[in-house]
């Protein structure tokens, strides 16, 4: 007799499955995260949360959340003008070695566009730009390369950059990129000014400049 093998199943994730995702995480990714990091993604805080289980087995995993504009603006670089609609930003995605090209990263993400309300108009994520699998992989979905952060990583106490993928849904991005908006993100990275007096001087300009 043959012993039927277990089918995949995808389920929510919670605060049971903590050791299993931390063992999924250090095998797909580079990166030591901080304990406060796990419990952030098994948290309510975090609005998307999905593992599929081989058996008992996590192997493997999607978490996203949804931001505002501003939020995005703040880790992506993302430019758009979207006021008064949300950008969902993937925060992992990751599967088990062996089971990987078998389509569960796919359908882990189907999942998730699938559930996204309407009023989210983009989605994006960071990856590590020495990661060219994960590269080859969002390309090949239609996601486009937005721009290249320095320094966002940090593996083994040494900078690795991330570059910063988008892909938008429900019609999104709604308008043009504002001028000072753009503005806005080159000032925010290259000088060290604080948020208020950023903020302030955006103000000022959309207040007295045609675009």
């Amino acid at each position: 007799m043959h012993c039927s093998q277990p089918s995949i199943e995808i389920v929510p994730l919670n605060k049971s499955c903590r050791e299993s995702v931390q063992s999924l995480c250090e095998e797909c990714f580079p990166i030591c995260y901080p304990e406060w990091w796990y419990e952030n993604i098994l948290s309510d805080h975090v609005q998307f949360s999905l593992g599929a289980f081989y058996g008992d087995q996590l192997i493997g995993m999607i978490v996203a959340e949804y931001q505002t504009p501003r939020e995005a603006r703040e880790q992506g670089k993302i430019p758009y003008s979207c006021t008064g609609y949300s950008v969902a930003y993937i925060i992992s995605l990751g599967v088990k070695t062996e089971f990987r090209r078998q389509g569960i990263a796919r359908k882990l993400m189907r999942l998730l566009f699938d559930s996204l309300k309407t009023e989210c108009k983009l989605v994006y994520l960071h990856v590590q730009s020495s990661n060219q699998t994960a590269i080859e992989f969002y390309k090949w979905r239609s996601f486009q390369e937005h721009c290249q952060i320095p320094g966002y990583y940090t593996i083994d106490e040494t900078p690795d950059d991330a570059l910063v993928f988008t892909y938008p849904i429900h019609g999104g991005p709604l308008e043009p990129i504002l001028w000072s908006e753009l503005l806005y993100n080159s000032i925010y990275s290259v000088y060290d000014c604080t948020f208020t007096h950023v903020t302030r001087f955006c103000t000022y300009i959309k207040r007295n400049l045609m675009y």
